[in-house]
């Protein structure tokens, strides 16, 4: 094969010449197969395939079928120009014994016909395999090629002359690269200075996300050898990343952030938050925090927030190549600042199930030490308000729905007509999660779920308000507070604890006595206690 390179005036050169031919591997053990030999092996030993051909050199071997009963003192392979190579000419000695060998016949020339036989001698005398013929390479280099990484405008190729003859040494060699697969077009070459052997080349200035054909290339003497082609992809130059769910948010404030996993090959420039307020897709053009640039993680702080208002957020990363966007994320901002509980002191303790509850109720001064501990009995929410002075079981009452998260007010809210709810609308997420809009348990704490109270109710030793109390969480009767007038209702002889569970228009709520204990819908505007679990 030949291959013609002309050096232009950047110091790159363009290549051509024939394609490589088929190299499928010729079927040694068919006497008819014309690539190869035609060989039919003997009775007892037989010679095993060539590999690893060269110029100089080449690999064979033999196997045995017998061990003649006496003990093989010499074998190995002969070699000769001239058919049915013998002991007279050059050959391998490969030990003893009748296992199979390998053989590794050097010393050859290049570009020349060679015949291959295996032997094996004993005491009685020497047998001989059948005979293979092989061809040694005329000379060119060997190359081979790897692709290091790829990027949205560049490759770095790891290109290795695996092969070449002392008296033909390598005079030039590189990589060249094409849009089109054919070698024999007039690809572009970048040649590689420094010893021969292993070498690395960036190719720069690339398309992004375009198919190339790359091969490495080696010339001596002799003429060009060429590596298999390889087709690979540019990088499309666009980043993947993740949006940080919001968190440490005020009634005006937020931070967020964003994980960039893949740059998609190409420089980061820009990175950062857009966010929108209500629902929608963020996009460059709204409001935006900018975080820097590169990969990895990043936070921003969004500020200047609206209180009570509903948000929409996406992180994005901007490359020359194009913008990466994460996934949408909502959050919503509280009516102030300090939504949760403050006041009651937070104990740990935990229950037969093995979570994390508060010991006491919110608004109770101490942990119960009966079923009727007043002490113990604490506040009283209406289901999804923040803490705001409702609770408290001496807040004033009043009869105007709240058409927001938070009245604004302190005030426990009569519901006197379907569906019996504070807020109209109604609103479903507002105690979910432990950043939800208005949970008022403390920080790191929130409401249980339907599912976490039942587990409770059937760790408990008895289904009743004796269970209730006798469990680690000690839950005393409490009452409850009615959505009609405010009054205050079976305050030592019931308990009423809410969840964050909705069902249609209900909540669902823990209520036990001293008959029974389980879980119902109840509507959310009665006042009934709060007890906190760890998230």
């Amino acid at each position: 094969m030949v291959l013609a390179v002309a050096v232009t005036a950047a110091g790159l050169m363009t290549c051509s010449g024939p394609s490589a031919p088929d190299l499928a591997e010729p079927d040694y053990n068919n006497p008819y197969d014309e690539r190869g030999d035609a060989y039919i092996p003997a009775p007892d030993l037989n010679t095993r395939p060539l590999s690893n051909i060269r110029a100089l050199e080449a690999v064979s071997g033999g196997e045995f079928e017998t061990d003649y009963g006496k003990p093989v003192t010499a074998k190995g392979v002969c070699w000769s120009t001239e058919e049915v190579p013998t002991l007279e000419d050059d050959c391998t000695n490969d030990g003893q014994g009748h296992d199979a060998f390998t053989s590794v016949m050097d010393g050859l020339e290049p570009d020349r016909a060679y015949y291959v036989r295996a032997y094996a001698t004993n005491e009685t005398g020497t047998i001989y395999g059948g005979q293979r013929s092989f061809s040694t390479h005329d000379g060119r280099p060997e190359v081979s090629i790897e692709i290091k990484s790829k990027k949205a405008q560049m490759l770095r190729v790891k290109g290795e002359i695996i092969s070449e003859i002392q008296t033909a040494p390598v005079t030039s060699y590189g990589v060249c690269y094409d849009r089109h697969p054919d070698p024999d077009r007039n690809s572009v070459c970048i040649s590689h200075d420094g010893e021969t052997g292993s070498y690395s080349i960036e190719l720069e200035g690339l398309m992004s996300d375009t198919p190339y054909h790359i091969f490495a290339y080696a010339v001596n003497g002799i003429g060009t050898g060429l590596s298999e082609i390889l087709e690979i992809t540019t990088r499309d130059g666009i980043p993947v990343l993740t949006t940080t769910e919001p968190f440490d948010i005020t009634n005006s404030s937020a931070r967020t952030g964003g994980e960039i996993t893949d740059d998609g090959g190409a420089p980061i420039t820009v990175r950062g938050v857009c966010y929108v307020e209500g629902s929608g897709e963020p996009a460059l053009s709204d409001s935006c925090v900018e975080a820097g640039t590169g990969t990895g993680g990043f936070e921003v702080l969004l500020e200047n927030l609206s209180p009570d208002g509903q948000y929409t957020v996406r992180a994005y990363a901007t490359t020359g190549m194009g913008t990466g966007w994460g996934q949408e994320r909502e959050f919503a901002t509280p009516l102030r600042d300090s939504p949760w509980d403050t006041d009651t002191e937070v104990v740990e303790v935990t229950s037969a199930t093995g979570r994390i509850w508060m010991d006491r109720n919110l608004g109770a001064s101490r942990a119960a030490r009966s079923s009727t501990d007043s002490e113990a009995y604490g506040d009283l929410y209406q289901w999804g308000r923040l803490v705001d002075g409702h609770q408290r079981r001496n807040s004033s009452t009043i009869s105007t729905l709240s058409d927001s998260d938070q009245p604004g007010h302190g005030s426990f809210i009569q519901a006197i007509n379907s569906p019996y709810d504070w807020r109209s609308p109604q609103h479903d997420n507002l105690w979910q999660r432990v950043n939800g809009i208005n949970n008022p348990c403390p920080v790191g704490y929130r409401l249980p779920t339907e599912a976490e109270w039942t587990a409770e109710i059937k760790s408990w030793s008895s289904n009743n308000s004796a269970g209730a109390f006798a469990s680690p969480l000690k839950l005393p009767l409490a009452g409850f507070r009615s959505l009609s007038d405010g009054s205050f209702i079976y305050a030592g002889s019931y308990g009423n604890y809410w969840s964050n569970s909705v069902l249609g228009s209900f909540a669902q709520r823990l209520g036990f006595s001293s008959s029974s204990a389980d879980m119902s819908s109840g509507n959310r505007a009665y006042g009934r206690s709060v007890r906190c679990i760890k998230d």
